[in-house]
C-alpha cells in the first residue's frame, strides 16, 4: 500500500510570499493550512495564491511517495543494526499518525542518516553464468538476495556478497560458495529432477529439488527435466558502491528528504 508524505515551505513565516488577497492564512500545529475570516467566495482567490505566492507550488516543500511494505523491511533491518540504536525511528514504524511535528525530526534526521550508512557500506553482487557470460541477477537487499526455495526441504536458496547459500527453514547456513557447479542427479525416469550445487573451490556439495536460474523463471519440483535455460557453472561477484546498496528498498531516502525538511522550515510532516 502506498501513500505520501509532504511538508509545507515557511515563505509566508518569512516574509517571503505576499498576504493571501481574501481573508486570512494560519498553518496548523498539523502542518496544514487553513484559511480563515473569508466568505465562501474567497477560497477561488486562496487556492490561486497558494499556488503561485512563492516558488512552491502549493507551497509545498517536498513531497513524496511511501510504501508500507518498505517501512516493514525498515523495521527488519533496524532489527539486524539493533534497534536500540534507532529509539526514534522505532517508535515512528510504521507510520499511523496523520501529521508528524518539526520538534521530533530532529532525532530522526540523526538516526536516518546512521542507517543510510550502515546500507551503503554494504557491497551489491552479481551473480553471473559464467559460461555465458551474462547476469543471472542482482542482489535485492529487500529480498535478503533469496531467488527460490525448496518446498520439500524448506530449504532457502539465494546469494549476496559472500556467494551463493542454502539455508534450512530456520536460516542456518547449510552450503556457501562464491564459485558453484549445477547439475543434474541420476534419477529413476519419471521421477522429479534433483539438482547438485557444488563448490568449485572445497569441493562441498548439496542437493536440491529446485535449481538456480534467473529469476522468474519456473523451476517446479514436479518437472522431471531440468529448464534449458539452466546454468552449470555460476559466480558471484561483488560490485562496490551498488546503486541498491543507498536505502531506498527502505525508504530511507524519501523519509530523510522529509524529515530534513521539516527541520530546515520548521513545519511539520503531513501523511496521508
Amino acid at each position: 500500500m502506498s501513500f505520501g508524505g509532504f511538508v509545507h515551505c515557511s515563505c509566508v513565516r518569512d516574509g517571503l510570499a505576499p498576504a493571501c488577497p481574501r481573508g486570512t492564512v494560519q498553518l496548523q500545529d498539523s502542518g496544514a493550512w487553513e484559511l480563515v475570516g473569508s466568505e465562501p467566495s474567497g477560497v477561488r482567490a486562496y487556492l490561486a495564491w497558494l499556488h503561485t505566492a512563492c516558488p512552491h507550488p502549493h507551497m509545498v516543500l517536498v513531497s513524496v511517495g511511501l510504501h508500507e511494505d518498505s517501512q516493514v523491511a525498515l523495521r527488519r533491518l533496524l532489527d539486524e543494526l539493533g534497534s536500540s540504536r534507532f529509539p526514534a525511528l522505532m517508535a515512528l514504524l510504521p507510520i499511523r499518525e496523520e501529521h508528524l511535528p518539526a520538534s521530533s525530526c530532529g532525532p530522526l534526521v540523526d538516526e536516518l542518516v546512521m542507517v543510510a550508512r550502515e546500507v551503503g557500506l554494504a557491497p551489491g553482487a552479481r551473480l553471473v553464468d559464467v559460461d555465458a557470460g551474462s547476469t543471472i541477477a542482482s542482489y535485492v537487499h529487500r529480498a535478503r538476495g533469496r531467488l527460490g526455495r525448496d518446498p520439500c526441504t524448506g530449504h532457502v536458496l539465494g546469494f549476496d556478497w559472500r556467494g551463493v547459500f542454502v539455508r534450512d527453514g530456520a536460516g542456518n547456513e547449510l552450503f556457501r560458495a562464491m564459485e558453484v557447479v549445477q547439475s543434474v542427479v541420476e534419477r529413476p525416469p519419471n521421477e522429479a529432477a534433483l539438482y547438485e550445487l557444488g563448490d568449485v573451490d572445497s569441493g562441498a556439495s548439496i542437493r536440491t529439488r529446485v535449481p538456480l536460474v534467473r529469476p522468474g523463471e519456473r523451476r517446479s519440483i514436479h518437472r522431471t527435466e531440468p529448464p534449458a535455460t539452466m546454468p552449470s557453472h555460476l559466480r558471484v561477484d561483488v560490485v562496490e558502491n551498488d546503486p541498491t546498496s543507498s536505502g531506498w528498498e527502505y525508504g530511507v531516502p524519501p523519509l530523510l528528504m522529509l524529515v530534513r525538511a521539516a527541520v530546515s522550515s520548521g513545519n511539520a510532516i503531513l501523511f496521508g
